[in-house]
């Protein structure tokens, strides 16, 4: 029987003017939630300083941007598990 579910790779910029807005702990948030079907990631940059802390989600190549820490179940239940 094959496995039909979606997998998912989200990255989190861990760039200076991401990290010095909270980005790593928006990371560690994210590493709670990393399974067989969401994998996560630091990144470099992604050009979007100014609205940082940035997280890219793909398939789909969907941003949120000036995440915080608090925002991480709300993306994972409505994205990555809705």
């Amino acid at each position: 029987m094959s496995d039909n579910t979606q997998r998912y790779l989200v990255t989190v910029c861990q760039n200076r003017s991401c990290v010095r807005s909270g980005s790593d702990q928006v990371l560690a948030k994210f590493q709670e939630h990393q399974s067989n079907h969401i994998m996560i990631s630091g990144c470099e940059c992604q050009g979007q300083c100014g609205s940082g802390p940035t997280v890219r989600v793909m398939p789909g190549d969907t941003w949120y941007c000036r995440v915080k820490p608090e925002d991480v179940d709300i993306i994972v239940d409505e994205h990555l598990h809705g």
